[in-house]
């Protein structure tokens, strides 16, 4: 709970505040460790904060993270990342640019923009949450405002036993993709549009793969061959016989090509089809993977668009 807060060092998409008593001690890494009326602090490190509040403003919060007010929670799971409760009622109307992993009955969606998850869940295990991010299942929600954000989905079930390292690694049965853009990984599906995917990451159909090394984001991967046939909107299409992954980092894809025809590339980016690939260098955060066959017609102003017919 907070009295009033100096947006000097605001930047970044981080809120530094202003509270009336709290230990520094963890304060690391640009983020807030509040005043709170009962929270343990043993688990608080890299970046988030683990909180339990019993009210607190929300008028000054914007690129940043958020801090809100909940009835109970469990902290014993919490760690590198973001904050899991349980709220009873909140409003969303200046709620952007965060991250919120709750458990709700009822919110609106009006306001929701540029941010992570929100959604109306009915129940949930955090058994496996860790890392950061909030695997869930939800029953039904409304996505006609999602935009600019993480994973927006409707899953009927799904396993969790992989889920770690921030992303959310989801099977839907169905779900529409009218909306989704400037944002995350919009995986395994039966049936989406691609017509809207762009200024994102990767939003692909797959039918069948295996999420055990999925962590961290990303795509980095190792191609043996692919087709330039359809080298288009300015990017980088290449064909690779190897490479090192040691020092793939930061959510980009830093490749070694033995060769690769430079009469197309511009504008920075790699869009590959890969025939196999080795996962034995899956590490810090990236998805990687092997696909079949894939279509590059919609693939523009992002990263890897893709299409799996299997994996």
């Amino acid at each position: 709970m907070v009295r009033a807060t100096s947006r000097s060092d605001l930047h970044h998409r981080q809120i530094y505040i202003t509270v009336r008593a709290t230990s520094r001690s963890d304060l690391h890494h640009g983020q807030s460790y509040i005043t709170v009326r009962a929270t343990s602090r043993s688990e608080l490190h890299h970046r988030q904060i683990y909180i339990t509040v019993r009210a607190t403003s929300r008028s000054d919060l914007h690129h940043g993270q958020i801090y809100i007010t909940v009835r109970a929670t469990s902290r014993s799971d919490l760690h590198h990342g973001q904050i899991y409760i349980t709220v009873r009622a909140t409003s969303r109307s200046d709620l952007h640019h965060g991250q919120i992993y709750i458990t709700v009955r009822a919110t609106s969606r009006s306001d929701l923009h540029h941010g992570q998850i929100y959604i109306t869940v009915r129940a949930t295990s955090r058994s496996d949450l860790h890392h950061g991010q909030i695997y869930i299942t939800v029953r039904a929600t409304s996505r006609s405002d999602l935009h600019h954000g993480q994973i927006y989905i409707t899953v009927r079930a799904t396993s969790r036993s992989d889920l770690h390292h921030g992303q959310i690694y989801i099977t839907v049965r169905a779900t529409s993709r009218s909306d989704l853009h400037h944002g995350q990984i919009y995986i395994t599906v039966r049936a989406t549009s691609r017509s809207d995917l762009h200024h994102g990451q990767i939003y692909i159909t797959v039918r069948a793969t295996s999420w055990s090394d999925l962590h961290h984001g990303q795509i980095y991967i190792m191609v043996r061959s692919t087709s330039e046939s359809d080298l288009h909107h300015g990017q980088i299409y290449i064909t690779v016989r190897a490479t090192s992954w040691s020092d793939l980092h930061h959510g980009q894809i830093y490749i070694m090509v033995r060769s690769t025809s430079e009469s197309d590339l511009h504008h920075g980016q790699i869009y590959i089809t890969v025939r196999s690939t080795s996962e034995s260098d899956l590490h810090h955060g990236q998805i990687y993977i092997t696909v079949r066959a894939t279509s590059w017609s919609d693939l523009h102003h992002g990263q890897i668009y893709i299409m799996v017919r299997s994996t």
